[in-house]
Formats: structure tokens, C-alpha cells, sequence
């Protein structure tokens, strides 16, 4: 009877006894030390105290790692959970460590005997190789005297099962993709490059706003607090807009919809992040990914369209006062409020319908959501256009803005504030921060006549209750 493959590899790793270390291997052999350590740092993690982890670019220990953790229990669970997980493109292959590392083993008090060991190992080592070269002699000696009768050995194929898939290794350094789909074409049914594709294995690690467990607490406290009361005080603006008379004008219509944008593109942002911090799980896949970019994008770009009008809404309110019931009446606002939603979907939908074709080598996000620019940063596809069109859409939002701003405050702002390229990524998470809660009070909490109708709002409903 012939037992299935799973089944003998379970078979197999039953000698292997329960160890605080656990062994990784078929994994992406391209992936960078340190960007290789972080990663499985922050993937394993979840599962509790990672002491170190052992990753070499040595030619034998290519594609391997050791995680070393504090609890046996955690490695099992890492083990359990983990085994075959899409890793970079491949799935790992978990099992645990044959010994223990030397970490463990000073906490044991076992590193004296684990030392001795090791002589004794590396002694019958030396013992073997002299008893093997003493057979070779020998046998080159026979093979000289008689050489009719040399006989060339088959090589040894590994007894693995059919697959859809070839691996190809020993090839050599200067193989490139190109070559190797000339190679390959010839035949009928290939279908693939051996460069990972933007399908439904692809998932991407998110590393947030900090690694240490300490600060990142501090991160979910500090913004839970902030999305909370970011939300009450949006839902307050709306709902007062809604139920007070002397607010029932073109700003305030249009601050409301401010308002609901606000909760709508915080809510796409910040509830994601607090449950990775909550839950450990720091992965998203590409079709998640994908989908917040999308929200985000489109909130964004729909509130900028928004500030626009606004922006027309006070200029007609101040240079044509007599006219401003006239010029901006419901129905002009509600089509002005269409177009943004309209332009908003015009800005997010080309760069998107590029960017779910992009092939990617690399899968960690430096950044707590998944945002358009780490993203292009891991594709391995000429993101040209795209960042072109990015380009193109930062200023058509932004432009209006601009013309203002720029004239009293652009010199100091880029005098001062202009950030240095390194620091590129974490301005951006600060700015996602700060835009996230904020603006909506700049606009209204400030207004007297908001204040005013919060307070008889208030005193209403302590009446009637």
C-alpha cells in the first residue's frame, strides 16, 4: 500500500523531539539578510518571545533559518499554524530543529556538554573522510589497472511525485529569465516565468509604525483613543447639521459630507491596523491590500475634490453675498457633491486597474497600511506610468489648494518642513496620522455657530428627557 507523501513526512518527523527551535526551509533565496530576519521576525512573532533568529547567505544555508523561541509552546504553534504558508511566493516547509541551539542550551546549563559533543562529532568526522579517501585510493588504484572495466554510476533522481511544477537548481550565474523562457517555450503547456504573479497566494507583511511590542501598545491606545473620539465628533457634526435649522446652508451641507468622508476614509485606515496590533497577525493579502488602497484613494481624493468646492462656496459667499442664495442652491450642491464622488473614481480607478498587474519581488509594506507607494516599491514590474499618473493625480487635488497656500505659507513650509528622503516613510505614516482625525474640527468645532447649535442641541434633549 502506498501511503500518501503527507503522511510519510509526519512519519518522519515524529523522531524529531519537541524543541524551542524550529527549522524553515523552501524559501526565497533572493530576499536581503536583514530584510529576510525582519520579516520572519515579524511573521512569527504573533505566536510569542522570539530570542533570535538565524538566517545565513552561505551557499549550503541559502533559502534556510532557524527561529529560536523562549516557550516550547510557541514553536508548536508556530509549527502548527505556519507549515505551508506562502512565504515571499513559496511555501514554507517547518519542522523542528534537530538540537538545541546554543541560546537554549546556556539556559539549560547544557552548553558544556553540547560543546563536548561537538569534539566527539567533529573527531569521527575527520575519522570518516581519512576512511573514505583510503577507499577511493584504492579503488583508483584497481580502476588504473584494469580500465575496461569502469562503469559510470546513473545519477541519483529524487523519488518525488509528478508536479506542474519544475524546480531547477545547480543553473548557472548569469541565467536570466529571458533565457530560460526560450528554454522552455518550445514545449506545449508552459505557461510561467519563475517570477512570483500578482495572484491570490500573494500576501504582503505589514510592519506598522514600530516592532517594539512596548510602543506598539502605546501606538493602539493612542489611536484607538483618536478614532473614537475622531468618529463621535464627525457623527456629531452630521447629525447636527441634520437636525438644527440655522445650519441647513451650502457650507454646512458640504462640511457634513466632510464629515462622512472623514469617518469613511478612517475607518478604512485605522481599524485594520489596531486588530494586527491586537491580534498579532501583521499579514494582509493582496486582494485586502488592494481593496484599501482602493478606499483610501478614493475618500481622499474625493475629499480634496471637496475642499474645492468649498473653497468655491466661500469665494462666491464672499465676492457675490447678495447672490449666494441664488448661485448656490440644493440642487447646484447636490451635483457639485456627485462630481466629487465621480472625480474621486476617475482619480483611483486607472492607477489600480495598472497596478493589479504588477509582478512583485518583494512582499514586506514599511508602512501601517497599504498604501500605493510601498506597494510600487515592491514590484519588480517599470512602475513608470503609474507613478506618473500618481503624480499627475497629487497635483490635480491638490492644485486649487496650492494657488492658495503657497502664496503666505509654501516658502516657509518648504523652507522648514520639507522632509529628507530618508525620512520619506516616516513623514508619510505621521501625516496618515495626523489627516486621519484632525480636519473636520479645524472646520467646524471652531465655528460659533456650530458651538451654539451643539449647546441648544444639548439643552433640548435634557428638556424633553
Amino acid at each position: 500500500v502506498q501511503l500518501p507523501n503527507e503522511v510519510i513526512k509526519n512519519i518522519k518527523n515524529m523522531d524529531i523531539r519537541p524543541n524551542h527551535t524550529i527549522y524553515i526551509n523552501n524559501m526565497n533565496d533572493k530576499i536581503k539578510k536583514e530584510e529576510l530576519k525582519r520579516s520572519l521576525y515579524a511573521l512569527f512573532s504573533q505566536f510569542g518571545h522570539v530570542v533570535d533568529i538565524v538566517a545565513l547567505k552561505t551557499m549550503k544555508m541559502r533559502g534556510q533559518a532557524f527561529v529560536i523561541f523562549k516557550e516550547l509552546g510557541s514553536s508548536t504553534n508556530a509549527l502548527r499554524q505556519l507549515q505551508g504558508f506562502p512565504f515571499y511566493g513559496k511555501p514554507m516547509r517547518i519542522q523542528y530543529a534537530k538540537t538545541d541551539s546554543d541560546i537554549i542550551s546556556k539556559m539549560r546549563g547544557t552548553f558544556a556538554d553540547k560543546e563536548k559533543k561537538k569534539e566527539k562529532k567533529k573527531a569521527k568526522t575527520i575519522e570518516q573522510t581519512a576512511t573514505t579517501a583510503n577507499k577511493k585510493l584504492g579503488q583508483g588504484i584497481l580502476n588504473s589497472a584494469n580500465p575496461q572495466g569502469n562503469v559510470t554510476p546513473n545519477p541519483q533522481v529524487p523519488d518525488y511525485p509528478p508536479n506542474y511544477i519544475l524546480f531547477l537548481n545547480n543553473l548557472p550565474e548569469e541565467t536570466n529569465e529571458m533565457m530560460l523562457s526560450m528554454l522552455f517555450n518550445q514545449f506545449p503547456g508552459f505557461k510561467e516565468k519563475p517570477v512570483m504573479r500578482n495572484h491570490s497566494t500573494i500576501t504582503f507583511i505589514i510592519l506598522g509604525l514600530t516592532s517594539d511590542p512596548q510602543l506598539e501598545l502605546l501606538a493602539f491606545i493612542c489611536l484607538f483613543i483618536t478614532y473614537v473620539f475622531s468618529i463621535m465628533g464627525n457623527l456629531t457634526i452630521i447629525v447636527l447639521v441634520f437636525v438644527d435649522a440655522h445650519l441647513k446652508t451650502a457650507m454646512y451641507f458640504f462640511l457634513q459630507n466632510f464629515s462622512f468622508l472623514e469617518v469613511s476614509f478612517t475607518s478604512a485606515c485605522v481599524p485594520t491596523y489596531l486588530y494586527m496590533i491586537s491580534s498579532g497577525n501583521k499579514t494582509m493579502t493582496i486582494q485586502d491590500c488592494f481593496s484599501q488602497v482602493f478606499f483610501i484613494v478614493l475618500f481622499g481624493a474625493t475629499e480634496f475634490f471637496l475642499l474645492a468646492v468649498m473653497s468655491y462656496d466661500r469665494y462666491v459667499a464672499i465676492c457675490k453675498p447678495l447672490h449666494y442664495v441664488t448661485i448656490m442652491n440644493s440642487r447646484v450642491c447636490r451635483n457639485l457633491i456627485c462630481c466629487c464622488w465621480v472625480c474621486g473614481f476617475l482619480m483611483v480607478l486607472p492607477p489600480l486597474s495598472l497596478a493589479v498587474h504588477l509582478e512583485f519581488c518583494h512582499f514586506v509594506i514599511d508602512h501601517f497600511v497599504c498604501d500605493a507607494s510601498p506597494i510600487l516599491k515592491n514590484s519588480c514590474t517599470d512602475t513608470w506610468l503609474i507613478e506618473q499618473m500618481q503624480r499627475q493625480k497629487a497635483f490635480s487635488t491638490c492644485s486649487s489648494h496650492m494657488i492658495v497656500v503657497s502664496i503666505s505659507y509654501g516658502s516657509c513650509i518648504f523652507m522648514y518642513v520639507k522632509p529628507s528622503a530618508k525620512d520619506e516613510v516616516a513623514i508619510n505614516k505621521a501625516v496618515y496620522l495626523l489627516t486621519t482625525s484632525v480636519a473636520p474640527f479645524i472646520y467646524t468645532l471652531r465655528n460659533k455657530q456650530v458651538k451654539q447649535s451643539f449647546h441648544d442641541t444639548l439643552k433640548r434633549l435634557m428638556f424633553h428627557s
